[in-house]
C-alpha cells in the first residue's frame, strides 16, 4: 500500500508541516497556515517532495522554498527522506495546533506494525494556531525542562504497567487481595507506580490502611523528586505532606470522574474504573493522560486529589491549577507516552478534545462539536418503571419519619506541629551559601509543613529572602534547626493555623 510520510515546510510561508497518508502516490492539499496549494507525492526510491500546484493543475518551482527534516533539506523541490515508523495521520502544523480541514482524529495504529517506541520520542510542541509571526520560536524541549524528562519517566512506568495489565492504572490504588478503604483515604495511582517499591521491601505500606495514616508515614512523608517540577516553589501540600506536581487528566467537567468510560467527557482516568487502551477510540496520541500543575496542591499518595478534570477556562495557566512553570504554555503528557508542549493560546475546544478519550471529534477547531457542550446527550438505558397500585379507600394515612441523617466524614485530621518539629534531623549540609528563601522550601519539604514569610512583615520585595545563608547542623530538631537557620536574620517562627509563618523579631 502506497504510503505519504513525512515532513516538510510549506513553499510559500515555509511553516513546519506533517502527514501521514495511507492508499495515495500523491495528494494535493491547501496549506492551513497560508492556503497555498501544494502537491506531495512519493518518489520512485520511497522518498517525499512537494511542490507548489496551481489551479490549472501544474506544479509550481520554488528553488527558494526549503524542505525540512531532521537534517533540514536544502528546498522543497528535493526529496525529503522517508520518515520511519507509524505518524499520526493528517496533516499537522508544528507552528501550531491546526490540522487540515479534511483530518480526522486517526485511530490507534496497530502496535505491531509501529517501528517506534512512542515513549521514546521525543518533545514536541502543540502551539497556538494564531501566534503571532513575529514571535520568536521557543524550544521547549526535553533537555530543556527537567519536568518534561519526569514526565517521560512516568510514562516508561505506566507503559510497564499496561502491558503486564491490559489497562491504565486505575486512579485509586487498591492491590489485589486487598480491601478498599473509604475513597478520601484510599492510595493514589502516584503511590501505586512508586519504583522505590521494588528496590526497598521495607516501605511497603499498609494499602488496607488510609494513606495518611500514622502506620504508612514513612512511604508518604517522602519526598518524591520524580514527580516534582523544580520550576515550582511550593512542594508540599497545605496538609504538611510532600506534594505532586503531576495529575492524572479525568476528563471534562466536574462530574467527569465519576462518567463512565463510554461517556464523551470521560477522560482516561476516574473513580472506581479503569480505562484500556481499546477504550481510547479517539486515538492515544491525541489524547491527554496527566498535566503538571503548579496550584491545588496535594499529598503524591492522595488518591482523591490524584486526577483532576477541566473545569473553568483558561485551562493553562488558569484556575483549575494546571501549568508546568512557563507562562506561555504548559508539557503534558499523553497516552502514546509523548511528551507535548501545549500553548496557552490553544483553542479550549482543542483542548477539551484532547482530554477526552472518546468524543469522536477531530483535533480541527473548524469542525463542529464540543465534548464540554451541555447540549450533548448521553443514550442510557431505559429503566423499567416501577407499576403503581390503585390506592385503598379510606386507607388510614401512614406518619412520615424523616430520613437519617448520614453520619459526616471523617475530618481531616489537624496539623501536630509539636510531633513534626521534634522530629530529629540526622543532617542538614549546604555545601554552598543559597538563598534563605529557597533554603526554607527544602526544608519545608523535609518537615511536610508549609513555612511562608508572614507578608505584612516580610513582602516579596524585601531583600531578607534572598539574604544567602551558609548552614549545617546534625542530629538536631527540626525546631532547633528553623531556629538557628534564620535567627541571624533577626528572624523568628511563629505557628498559625495550618502552617508555620515566618516573622521578624520585636
Amino acid at each position: 500500500m502506497a504510503v505519504l510520510t513525512g515532513e516538510f515546510l510549506c513553499p510559500e510561508c515555509q511553516e513546519k508541516l506533517r502527514i501521514h497518508e495511507r492508499g495515495k502516490k500523491s495528494i494535493e492539499i491547501l496549506c492551513p497556515e497560508c492556503g497555498t496549494p501544494i502537491r506531495i507525492e512519493t518518489t520512485s526510491d520511497r522518498k517525499l517532495s512537494a511542490h507548489k500546484h496551481d489551479a490549472s493543475g501544474t506544479d509550481v518551482a520554488d528553488e527558494d522554498s526549503p524542505a525540512w527534516t531532521n537534517q533540514k533539506s536544502a528546498s522543497s523541490n528535493r526529496p525529503l527522506y522517508f520518515a520511519g515508523g507509524v505518524i499520526v495521520c493528517g496533516l499537522l502544523l508544528f507552528g501550531g495546533w491546526k490540522l487540515s480541514s479534511n483530518t480526522t482524529k486517526p485511530q490507534e495504529p496497530d502496535p505491531k506494525d509501529s517501528l517506534v517506541n512512542p515513549v521514546a520520542e521525543q518533545v514536541k510542541p502543540i502551539e497556538n494556531v494564531e501566534q503571532s509571526e513575529q514571535a520568536p520560536e521557543k524550544n521547549h524541549s526535553e533537555e530543556e525542562s527537567p519536568f518534561a524528562r519526569n514526565l517521560k519517566l512516568l510514562a516508561q512506568q505506566i507503559d510497564v504497567y499496561q502491558q503486564q495489565n491490559g489497562q491504565f492504572p486505575p486512579a485509586y490504588w487498591t492491590p489485589q487481595g486487598n480491601s478498599a478503604t473509604a475513597e478520601v483515604e484510599r492510595f493514589s495511582w502516584l503511590a501505586g507506580l512508586d519504583s522505590a517499591l521494588k528496590e526497598n521491601g521495607s516501605l511497603l505500606p499498609q494499602w488496607n490502611l488510609a494513606w495518611r495514616d500514622p502506620l504508612n508515614d514513612r512511604f508518604v512523608r517522602r519526598r518524591r523528586t520524580e514527580l516534582l517540577n523544580p520550576a515550582i516553589r511550593l512542594q508540599a501540600s497545605s496538609d504538611r505532606y510532600p506534594a505532586s506536581h503531576i495529575v492524572g487528566i479525568a476528563g471534562v467537567g466536574h462530574d467527569a470522574p465519576h462518567l463512565p468510560v463510554s461517556n464523551p467527557r470521560a477522560g482516561i482516568f476516574g473513580w472506581n474504573r479503569s480505562t484500556r487502551v481499546e477504550d481510547v477510540t479517539d486515538g492515544l496520541s491525541n489524547t491527554m493522560l496527566a498535566a503538571g500543575v503548579t496550584g491545588k496542591l496535594s499529598s503524591w499518595a492522595d488518591g482523591a486529589a490524584s486526577i483532576r478534570p477541566l473545569v473553568q477556562e483558561p485551562y493553562v495557566n488558569g484556575p483549575d491549577g494546571f501549568g508546568s512553570g512557563q507562562s506561555d504554555g504548559m508539557h503534558v503528557l499523553m497516552a502514546d507516552g509523548s511528551v507535548r508542549f501545549l500553548s496557552k493560546k490553544t483553542e479550549p475546544t482543542i483542548i477539551r478534545r484532547m482530554a477526552a478519550i472518546a468524543d469522536s471529534l477531530p483535533l480541527d477547531a473548524s469542525v463542529p462539536g464540543d465534548p464540554g457542550n451541555k447540549n450533548i446527550v448521553i443514550a442510557a438505558d431505559p429503566k423499567p418503571e416501577t407499576p403503581k397500585l390503585p390506592a385503598e379507600k379510606n386507607q388510614p394515612e401512614m406518619p412520615v419519619s424523616k430520613p437519617e441523617t448520614p453520619d459526616p466524614k471523617p475530618a481531616i485530621p489537624q496539623i501536630d506541629f509539636e510531633k513534626a518539629l521534634a522530629r530529629t534531623v540526622l543532617q542538614f549540609l549546604l555545601e554552598e551559601p543559597a538563598e534563605l528563601e529557597t533554603v526554607l522550601i527544602e526544608l519545608e519539604a523535609m518537615v511536610g509543613i508549609r513555612i511562608e514569610f508572614d507578608p505584612q512583615q516580610i513582602p516579596k520585595t524585601d531583600p531578607i529572602r534572598k539574604q544567602k545563608v551558609s548552614f549545617s547542623k546534625r542530629n538536631v530538631s527540626f525546631k532547633v534547626l528553623l531556629t538557628e537557620l534564620i535567627k541571624p536574620a533577626a528572624l523568628k517562627f511563629e505557628i498559625r493555623k495550618d502552617h508555620i509563618a515566618i516573622v521578624k523579631q520585636k
